[in-house]
């Protein structure tokens, strides 16, 4: 295999993960919530592989709407973005009104 710049992996696809806190923290400590949710676990794509998923749209940019306008956050498979649009959107997660 040659190597270079396009024959290198690169942490380009970030995964949404939502775990409930018992199965990760044993004692559950009273500050945390119930799930531990976020971004993360970043999946490695060489720029071939990366191309393809894209023009496949098996990945999507990942944005964030701010007051200020979209901020690009990266690359995701559409199911996470799903997931963590879900998450986001379910009560136990609303902000205190």
């Amino acid at each position: 295999m040659p190597y270079g710049p396009f024959s290198r992996l690169h942490p380009l696809v970030s995964r949404f993960s939502a775990v409930a806190c018992a199965e990760v923290c044993d004692p559950r400590p009273f500050w945390h919530s119930s799930v531990h949710a976020g971004w993360g676990h970043r999946e490695e794509r060489d720029l071939a592989q990366f191309v393809a998923d894209v023009l496949h749209g098996r990945l999507v940019p990942r944005t964030t709407v701010t007051a200020l306008g979209t901020r690009y956050d990266g690359w995701a498979v559409p199911e996470d973005i799903s997931m963590a649009a879900q998450y986001a959107a379910s009560p136990r997660t609303a902000p205190p009104a």
